[in-house]
């Protein structure tokens, strides 16, 4: 009879096996063991006494291994769980986080702000381009963009698109997401040609295309029904308008505004990496964008007044003055 043969067991738990009075393994075993997995005495008989301390060190060692596999398996497990349980204490899902954007295209104010570290990036658009000076062009641009990347943090810039036709729209963001296709954010209005020419640009610059990828934001949005869009677009943001938002409803209008963009953050989907982030902008104050964050969102874009009022915090300021001034008294003579 062959010592090693197909056992009957294979894939099933098998019961601990004897040889000299020693006991080896419990449960499935490896295919190089199931020679020495027969329940039958018969088999153990044939066994030679050089063979058994043999079978002995091999069911050890698989052991010892089962063992370390399932302490790093329960080990990571714990750490996932951990990290998962912190996020969501803070109020990012898994694999989120919070994005800050300036939105202005006011190089001063980037000269005052941006220094702080804690932005994501800067937004900007046509408006925003007028009221700085700015010419809007895609030579103005790339000079911005090439101000923005000397400070730290800064991630993403948001250029938007202009044009009458999706084509012209598209001509023009294909341009722009050329200066960086990395940091770039096309930023496209929700209407009909800004949805053609979402959908032209998506069509060239798929994620595993040979011309890389492409980054679009879906601005002017008033609606939360239009998160439907750039979400089956798979654009990277959407952006609603909270403040007009509000005053274009007359009763309980900043309630109502807040309560669409939390529809629309469930509707973009779980915050897992790759869903459309809703980046709420024409925040009127602090105290919106913090109930908008106690409520889940995680992506906010607010002018330099808004962030005035953010950094203000009267007793910190006190604080840090009494700290100062009783470190001074006690310097070393």
């Amino acid at each position: 009879m062959a010592l090693i043969s197909p056992s009957p067991l294979h894939g099933l738990a098998a019961p601990p096996l004897k040889f000299d009075g020693a006991v080896f393994g419990h449960g499935k075993q490896p295919r190089a063991c199931m020679a020495f997995s027969s329940r039958s005495q018969h088999t153990n008989s044939i066994l030679s006494p050089v063979l058994a301390p043999l079978a002995g060190v091999v069911m050890l060692g698989w052991h010892r291994l089962q063992v370390r596999l399932i302490a790093g398996s329960q080990g990571r497990r714990h750490h996932r769980l951990q990290r998962h349980a912190t996020k969501e204490l803070i109020g990012c899902g898994p694999g989120r986080d919070i994005r800050l954007f300036l939105d202005t295209a006011d190089t001063e104010e980037w000269e005052r702000l941006l220094p702080l570290g804690f932005f994501f990036g800067v937004t900007t658009n046509p408006v925003l381009f007028q009221r700085a000076g700015v010419q809007c062009s895609v030579g103005s641009c790339k000079e911005l963009l090439k101000i923005a990347k000397q400070y730290p943090g800064i991630q993403e810039v948001m250029f938007q698109a202009w044009g009458e036709s999706a084509r012209e729209l598209a001509d023009v963001g294909q341009q722009l997401r050329n200066l960086d296709p990395t940091r770039v954010v096309v930023k496209l209005p929700l209407t009909e040609a800004g949805l053609g020419a979402a959908a032209l640009l998506r069509q060239k610059y798929k994620m595993r295309s040979k011309w890389g990828r492409m980054k679009l934001c879906m601005t002017t949005c008033y609606a939360s029904q239009q998160s439907l869009l750039a979400t089956g677009l798979r654009a990277e943001y959407i952006a609603p308008y909270l403040g007009r938002m509000a005053e274009n409803i007359d009763v309980d209008g900043e309630d109502k505004a807040i309560q669409d963009c939390v529809d629309m953050h469930k509707v973009a989907g779980d915050r897992t990496v790759g869903a459309t982030r809703i980046l709420v902008a024409s925040l009127r104050s602090v105290h919106q964008m913090m109930r908008l964050a106690v409520a889940g969102l995680d992506t906010f874009t607010f002018s330099p007044k808004v962030c005035d009022e953010l950094l203000s915090v009267e007793a910190t300021q006190g604080a840090a003055v009494e700290f100062q001034q009783a470190a001074q008294a006690m310097y070393p003579k």
